[in-house]
């Protein structure tokens, strides 16, 4: 669908350039996609496959299953069992990664009971990984730079956000990701709270500058820079719509545009608006009479997509409605329920309520 090469994106862009179409059109994919994509340089697959290894070990039969539960109970655990992993799901990683740490002793324990000479694909003894000091220093790096990354995540999804607040929180995150880059080249784990805790727990002298660490940091941000470096080309078009009263007019190449900035920062009524309400009420009150070339770019912005954030919510509610259990519901109720659940308006029951004719059965009237 949107392949660089031969996808509908650059079809599109051939056939503007066939019609000698100059206007540039800016291009966006998901943020909570390109997100997922840019935790992929994170390159750590030596942990994740040997988390997956244990798991489907202790999971793969429910007698074990059940037999490790019980032993977490007679161990008093913090948990009761392991999480399965799902890799379709945005948030899945980073909670099995946590629940498999905090139970990565009680699961060493159990396995040596149970399968001594369980192997990972490259040969090694997962036992003696999970005893690795150096292993789980990465295993400890790696929960914390995901539920980074599911912080992100979490944030980047809802309903009425614009594309500019999703650009700002990513453009927050490469800033967070230069902070632990250079925090952790000099042996600061102030913001990983669970290599802190193994580092001050083993007492071992690590690499004092996290080197590995520190260039993971460095690499994620370069993805995220590469991802997203279409918008940021755009950031003074993005300034002009987010913060139209603290724009340079001099640096503005528009002459028209420059004398609306101009008239709009004179407009100290529409000036409470923008501090006191919302950009989005902000441009609602605006003519366009009055503020054509500012208008423009302020329609471009609200009506970029910045997520399939509502796409994804729609297909989770039509999995939950369209099942066996509600077998009497028709095509026109499931397409109520779809309006229902993806639409921000609120139904008035009480008006709706009064407009139908109350049928009293007989039993009532006895």
């Amino acid at each position: 669908m949107v392949g660089k090469e031969n996808g509908a994106v650059a079809l599109l862009k051939e056939h503007l350039q066939e019609s000698n179409f100059d206007q540039d059109i800016l291009i966006v994919h998901c943020f909570i996609h390109q997100e997922a994509l840019c935790a992929k340089a994170l390159k750590m697959t030596h942990v994740m496959e040997m988390v997956v290894k244990c798991m489907n070990e202790i999971r793969a039969k429910r007698l074990k299953h059940r037999q490790f539960q019980t032993f977490l109970e007679e161990v008093n655990a913090q948990y009761k069992g392991l999480i399965d992993h799902s890799e379709v799901r945005w948030l899945s990683r980073g909670r099995v990664l946590e629940r498999f740490l905090a139970l990565v002793a009680e699961t060493s324990k159990f396995l040596r009971e149970r399968n001594p000479t369980l192997l990972t694909e490259n040969g090694k003894s997962v036992l003696m990984l999970l005893s690795d000091h150096a292993w789980l220093l990465d295993l400890a790096f790696l929960v914390d730079i995901t539920q980074h990354l599911n912080i992100l995540c979490i944030k980047l999804q809802g309903r009425e956000q614009l594309l500019p607040e999703l650009f700002n929180l990513v453009k927050a995150f490469q800033s967070k990701l230069n902070l632990f880059h250079l925090q952790l080249s000099t042996g600061n784990t102030m913001q990983f709270k669970y290599m802190s805790s193994f580092v001050a727990k083993t007492k071992i002298d690590f690499d004092p500058g996290f080197t590995k660490y520190a260039k993971i940091c460095e690499d994620l941000c370069e993805s995220f820079a590469k991802r997203f470096h279409d918008l940021s080309n755009r950031e003074k078009h993005l300034s002009l719509f987010q913060r139209p009263f603290t724009v340079n007019v001099e640096e503005i190449k528009d002459a028209e545009l420059q004398l609306e900035l101009l008239d709009l920062k004179s407009n100290k009524v529409m000036e409470d608006i923008y501090q006191e309400q919302s950009i989005l009420q902000l441009y609602s009150r605006l003519k366009v009479e009055d503020y054509p070339v500012l208008l423009k770019n302020a329609h471009f912005w609200i009506t970029q997509f910045g997520s399939t954030y509502r796409c994804e919510q729609g297909f989770s509610v039509m999995k939950l409605n369209k099942s066996k259990l509600p077998s009497q519901l028709t095509g026109g109720h499931l397409d109520a329920g779809m309006r229902i659940a993806t639409t921000p308006l609120q139904a008035n029951f009480s008006s709706l309520v009064q407009n139908k004719r109350l049928q009293r059965s007989s039993f009532g009237q006895l």
